[in-house]
């Protein structure tokens, strides 16, 4: 048996399997309950778009579709607690005006961020 659901974004309908797919699903709306509270005190929203296969994809909405803080957020916040999530296996960023150059700065300033913290415990 299959179950749909709309997303708010659009009414395109998303297909996937009753047991792994929707259980996945549960987790992943579970690991982003957080990270809404904060994106929505700014107008914005994040939501999962589609979930196939561990591999999530997700859109930005409200005042987050310009934010220019979109690309750090989803680097920074959203992917790594998706990641955290058993079972997934890439989160699919949404369209974001950012370009690779400045992706690859935002993961590497990270990445430099989590090394002091560590270097601090």
């Amino acid at each position: 048996m299959h179950e749909s659901w709309i997303t708010p974004e659009t009414t395109d309908i998303v297909w996937e399997s009753e047991s792994s797919g929707d259980n996945l699903r549960c987790e992943v709306e579970s690991a982003l309950i957080g990270i809404r509270a904060r994106v929505r005190g700014h107008a914005g929203d994040v939501v999962i778009t589609d979930v196939k296969g561990g591999n999530i994809k997700l859109s930005f909405l409200g005042a987050c579709r310009g934010c220019p803080a979109q690309a750090f957020t989803f680097l920074a916040v959203v992917e790594p607690a998706l990641l955290k999530v058993k079972g997934v296996k890439s989160v699919v960023p949404p369209r974001m005006a950012s370009s690779p150059a400045v992706l690859r700065r935002i993961r590497k300033m990270i990445s430099s961020m989590h090394e002091s913290d560590l270097s601090l415990t």
